[in-house]
């Protein structure tokens, strides 16, 4: 069916990305930093939206990204191809995590840099490396974004998820290739898991009578397949009419 090509720019100091657009923002090239608010409501007003690239690369303080997230930032890199095989520093979950138990809600985005030149040597490494899934209404730019922006999408370096649904009574279901464990996070230490090193499966349930999710409003769901690759939902909000 072809591709459907997104629009977009990155930002220099620090590191945006911004979707959807036909033409950078203002300032983008500047090397003094910027005000990322300013950026996030241009993109916003011109029918894009802005995503937090490689956060382990770029060395963003916490309280900055807190900031990123405040002035609108929808979606956040929770794995990044050339931070994961290139550099050693792919541990973005775990500032994902914390991001949520905050209280911010960026989308899950997984990115292989997209960007090398042929002198790069974690170009070849890195290609491919890591993706984002989303759950759009329809096969084009327009649809994939609104997918974003309701955090329909899940980060994988690579396992895949082909069905994610709520299921009575009070039981998530997660549908995805041979994976030998699904973890299922939420709050701070709120977190369970399935592991089954000696069976690799491709159905997990989560069932909420059992645990206490509810309480946190939230669960992600992480999924490891056979060769310890990873891959990581947005936030899946837990509501009254799913407990």
């Amino acid at each position: 069916d072809g591709f459907v090509v997104i629009p977009g720019t990155e930002s220099d100091r620090p590191h945006l990305l911004s979707l959807g657009v036909d033409a950078p923002p203002a300032n983008h090239e500047r090397n003094d930093g910027y005000a990322i608010a300013s950026v996030t409501e241009h993109v916003a007003s011109t029918g894009g939206l802005t995503v937090l690239p490689h956060p382990t690369l770029t060395g963003w303080s916490f309280d900055e990204l807190c900031q990123a997230a405040a002035a609108g930032v929808e979606g956040f890199e929770v794995v990044h191809a050339k931070g994961r095989y290139g550099a050693g520093k792919w541990r973005a979950d775990q500032i994902y995590m914390m991001l949520l138990s905050h209280g911010y809600r960026p989308a899950a985005i997984g990115s292989d840099d997209c960007h090398w030149n042929d002198e790069d040597p974690l170009g070849e490494i890195s290609r491919g490396g890591a993706w984002t899934g989303v759950r759009a209404a329809g096969r084009s730019a327009e649809a994939i974004l609104d997918a974003i922006r309701l955090r329909q999408t899940y980060a994988s370096e690579g396992p895949e998820i082909r069905d994610l649904r709520w299921e009575a009574p009070a039981s998530l279901l997660v549908e995805c290739s041979p994976c030998v464990a699904c973890y299922f996070r939420s709050d701070r230490h709120g977190t369970t898991s399935e592991i089954h090193d000696d069976a690799p499966r491709e159905r997990f349930v989560l069932d909420l009578t059992r645990w206490s999710f509810r309480a946190w409003g939230y669960v992600v769901v992480v999924l490891q397949d056979t060769a310890g690759r990873f891959a990581w939902t947005s936030p899946i909000d837990i509501v009254a009419e799913t407990v």
